[in-house]
């Protein structure tokens, strides 16, 4: 008899449980099914109480229920107990369904061999109060952090988690709470060694992106922006702007205070950027269909993103097959392109002010050559911060003025980064 087999949760369109045990049940020769079973609140008793067919294994669960299932079933593993959640439900052959936590031993492994980070010691910060934000503190607990903050939106929960989990932790490691909106969240963020979320917020997100609420974007490209710093009021040129993603980001950050022009050639990309502007409420984008290579961008801005077309070698793990459309000719036009318009951003720019390049690509050529070039040409005039220093992790390895993300090491797309300044002169 086929087994059956699925994960509990709701909304599901984030799982790809259906499609990881699918693969695993056809390699180990399991003759099951496994299915996505979307369980709203009010129908879980029901899909628990279906458990107990003989053709099902059992099943997984996910949001909101992790909780909720433990006084429906027979019994719980130990760990399970201890943290107060369940994310695997097992159907034994004595009919009983036991709920086990492997989210624990999960993390601690993933810490462990994935992130190299040993906990011993060190402040952690924990984000939510659900069935995974206690599996993570458990864990956190038993690998010895020094001091474990946990921060949600209701107070409640997070109060009763940090109760439960108070008594397990041995001395040396202390567990509290805090609201979200507390001052005391952006301090602990501030001296945590760790930060995990444990919140909801990813679970809804292909339907929400879908729906135009959210926009995706990696750390590295996120990263470019924060480099690049804009404040509200300040006046900042965003050039290749198109489809806007880095652009909307700077709005947020300078809150619609001030004048965001975004600078993009290419007639389509400029009408998804208008239509993503648009659709975020970034009033103070004005998009401007120009070749930022040639055409007159104006000068005196405070503020100024130089994102040039690339070659995107650092992020063939989205893309592997665009390997096979690169060329060592076609890197070197678009160095010679990267460098007109890296000229025309510098000279955009006002006396003290600062601009950021940025390609997501590891291309020497691209990236430091480029750079090195331009800040020659401009002379004393224009100098570059060193990023290398501010983050040493990341520095890149030609030229630690600048830094360069890697998909293999920092777990998000290679981007290089370098951060220029005009003089007051």
């Amino acid at each position: 008899m086929t087994k059956r087999a699925g994960v509990i949760g709701h909304p599901l369109g984030h799982s790809i449980s259906p499609a990881v045990y699918r693969a695993a049940f056809e390699a180990a020769g399991v003759d099951a099914v496994y299915e996505a079973w979307d369980t709203p609140e009010d129908t879980l008793q029901g899909r628990v109480d279906a458990l107990r067919g003989a053709d099902f294994l059992g099943a997984n669960v996910t949001i909101p229920h992790k909780q909720a299932v433990l006084p429906m079933l027979d019994g719980t593993s130990e760990v399970a107990g201890k943290a107060g959640a369940v994310n695997t439900i097992v159907h034994q052959d004595d009919g009983k369904l036991i709920g086990h936590n492997t989210d624990v031993a999960g993390f601690a492994r993933s810490l462990k061999e994935d992130a190299k980070f040993d906990a011993v010691r060190q402040a952690c910060v924990v984000l939510g109060s659900g069935g995974a934000a206690r599996a993570v503190a458990l864990a956190l607990i038993e690998a010895q952090a020094s001091t474990i903050f946990v921060f949600g939106r209701k107070p409640r929960k997070i109060d009763q988690l940090v109760l439960q989990l108070k008594p397990l932790t041995p001395s040396g490691t202390t567990i509290s709470w805090a609201y979200w909106g507390d001052g005391s969240f952006l301090r602990a963020l501030g001296n945590a060694g760790l930060v995990v979320n444990c919140t909801p917020i990813g679970t809804a997100g292909s339907a929400r992106i879908e729906a135009g609420e959210l926009v995706p974007q990696s750390r590295a490209s996120a990263f470019a922006v924060a480099l690049l710093d804009p404040r509200p009021g300040e006046r900042v040129l965003d050039l290749c702007a198109g489809p806007g993603i880095k652009t909307t980001q700077i709005a947020a950050r300078i809150a619609n205070e001030g004048v965001l022009v975004a600078v993009e050639r290419d007639a389509g990309r400029a009408s998804e950027l208008r239509a993503l502007c648009a659709r975020l409420g970034a009033s103070s984008v004005r998009v401007i269909e120009a070749d930022a290579a040639r055409d007159d961008l104006g000068d005196g801005y405070d503020r100024v993103l130089v994102d040039p077309p690339c070659s995107d070698l650092g992020t063939l793990a989205s893309r592997p097959d665009a390997r096979w459309r690169k060329s060592l000719d076609g890197i070197a036009g678009l160095a010679r392109l990267q460098a007109q318009i890296l000229e025309r951003g510098a000279a955009a720019l006002r006396p003290g002010g600062t601009l950021v390049y940025s390609t997501c690509t590891i291309s020497r050529l691209e990236n430091e050559d480029t750079v090195v070039a331009a800040l020659q040409a401009a002379g004393p005039e224009v100098g570059a911060d060193e990023l290398g220093s501010e983050h040493p992790g990341l520095a890149s390895a030609h030229d630690p003025r600048f830094v360069q993300t890697r998909p293999d090491r920092d777990r998000t797309d290679g981007f290089f980064i370098a951060r220029l300044r005009r003089g007051r002169g």
